[in-house]
């Protein structure tokens, strides 16, 4: 008698589970992170506007999920699934306002106008 699990073979289990979960990062990226900016309409939106970045990222991780199957090189799985954990990783970075919300920072990325950190005035 053999088991259910190795019957299906746990390396497509692997792989079904990881889609799975960068699918979910991805999907963060690309609807959650955009939902709630209110943008100011007294700055011009740059290409480095966090919305713009978000979409980016989000759509860099199914990319890399898309290209995993193909096996286009040795250690493919590795390196495309490295490379969506880091364009995750950035967009939950700047979602967090990691790099700050200051001057010219502040303007890009958020279309904001902050003189002061965001986080000193909650911590006041």
């Amino acid at each position: 008698m053999q088991c259910t699990l190795v019957a299906i073979g746990l390396k497509e289990l692997h792989y079904g589970f990881a889609a799975v979960l960068f699918l979910t990062f991805a999907f963060l990226s690309i609807n959650v992170f955009t939902i709630g900016q209110e943008p100011n309409k007294e700055i011009p939106v740059s290409i480095m506007n966090e919305n713009n970045i978000y979409r980016f990222c989000g759509y860099g991780i199914i990319l890399c999920i898309a290209l995993i199957p193909f096996k286009l090189f040795g250690h493919a799985t590795l390196v495309f699934e490295a490379i969506a954990l880091f364009l995750f990783g950035s967009s939950w970075l700047i979602k967090g306002r990691a790099l700050g919300d200051k001057g010219v920072i502040g303007e890009k990325l958020y279309r904001e106008h902050n003189t002061t950190e965001t986080e000193d005035i909650g911590a006041g």
